[in-house]
């Protein structure tokens, strides 16, 4: 699979969840913490969630229908 391919492959996804949500399905959000939501640290303990993150993250939970 190529780059684009790959591209399409997120577009589509994205379109799928959005059509569900509007139809009355929820929607799930799976992150990972330590490299994705916030730079490796050392040890994971050490690891620290910047508040503007915090923010969007809270936002996004509060959407009807969001897990």
């Amino acid at each position: 699979m190529n780059e684009r391919d790959a591209s399409i492959d997120a577009a589509t996804i994205l379109e799928r969840l959005v059509s569900d949500s509007r139809r009355g399905g929820r929607l799930v959000l799976v992150f990972d913490y330590d490299g994705t939501l916030v730079p490796f640290a050392a040890y994971p303990d050490l690891a620290r969630l910047d508040p503007a993150v915090r923010n969007i993250l809270a936002r996004l939970a509060a959407l009807p229908r969001v897990t």
